[in-house]
């Protein structure tokens, strides 16, 4: 993980939903996309809104990057 301030735990859990945004690939996954998959996914999650903000969260810290309206993993992530 980037070296950033400690984000709230929802937030760092809706960081391990977004797997399937692939670390170093040229592929990556649409914003609304990515929205969608934490509104699902994570359980703090109540919504389009909450979803958009741990998503700027996660892009604001570095730990995710976006080109385009597509979403990338900035790096693997140690767990």
């Amino acid at each position: 993980m980037p070296n950033v301030p400690m984000l709230p735990r929802w937030i760092r859990g809706a960081d391990h939903c977004l797997d399937s945004v692939p670390a170093g690939r040229p592929d990556g996954l649409a914003r609304e996309r990515a929205c969608g998959i934490l509104v699902v996914e994570v359980a703090p999650v109540h919504g389009v809104a909450d979803a958009t903000t741990a998503l700027r969260r996660l892009l604001d810290s570095g730990w995710l990057h976006a080109v385009d309206g597509t979403v990338y993993r900035t790096g693997s992530r140690a767990d």
